[in-house]
């Protein structure tokens, strides 16, 4: 996955500048430990990034212990997409995450309030590529990105679609389009031009020159599966 660059709150988020903590036991300022009720410092991290880490520690517990593996998958991806800055400060709080038992619900009602559709498809992109760290991806991994992506407001179907167009030698027209082979043609058509004005590269203007290719090839690619659904339904 090519992802754009994530500074922060640069989804699109809406900085409140008051801390979750006080509701649900996390978020930007402080991290409340229940436990000896003292308070870990996220002054030098976003909600965004909180709530991130968050489904990223949810992730990982779903299945089993940590891994090296998905330690280093985090803090490279931290350094390359999101900062560069302070990434003890964001392993910190993932540690912190990762031993106490909070509710991932929040974070992930957070994120879809505050963020499009767009961002949430990168969201998952990047659960998946933390599962596939320490591969191969558990089913119990699957259902919990799964889980976490219904919080987000990600339907089955675009679900299906996400973890289809990560295996594209696998996968069938009707599944490139995130449609079921039973669906009627204007349910094809309705999913088909809600990706096509989802990965049109006018609607991400700050993709870069590589970026704005696969989005391109992926438009090709939806197109051509549509037309062959259509006239295989003589539509």
């Amino acid at each position: 996955m090519n992802y754009q660059k994530w500074v922060g709150a640069g989804l699109g988020w809406v900085v409140t500048g008051t801390p979750i903590g006080a509701i649900v036991g996390y978020g930007a300022g402080k991290i409340f430990d229940k436990d000896t009720t003292k308070y870990i410092s996220t002054k030098n991290t976003s909600e965004f990034e909180v709530n991130l880490l968050m489904l990223s520690a949810s992730l990982i517990k779903s299945e089993k212990g940590v891994t090296f593996s998905e330690l280093d998958f985090i803090r490279d991806f931290w350094k390359t997409h999101i900062s560069p800055d302070n990434i003890e400060e964001k392993m910190n709080i993932l540690n912190h995450l990762l031993q106490k038992d909070y509710e991932a619900k929040k974070a992930c009602v957070d994120i879809f309030t505050n963020t499009d559709a767009t961002s949430r498809v990168q969201i998952m992109h990047y659960l998946f590529d933390l599962a596939e760290a320490d591969k191969p991806i558990a089913e119990k991994e699957r259902n919990c990105i799964f889980k976490l992506g219904c919080w987000m407001n990600v339907n089955d179907l675009d679900f299906l679609a996400i973890e289809a167009a990560r295996n594209p030698k696998s996968i069938n027209d009707f599944q490139i389009l995130g449609v079921r082979e039973t669906d009627s043609i204007e349910i094809i058509r309705a999913s088909y031009r809600k990706l096509i004005l989802s990965y049109h590269p006018d609607k991400h203007p700050h993709a870069t020159d590589e970026y704005r290719k696969k989005l391109e090839q992926k438009v090709v690619e939806l197109k051509e599966a549509y037309e062959r659904i259509k006239r295989q339904r003589k539509a």
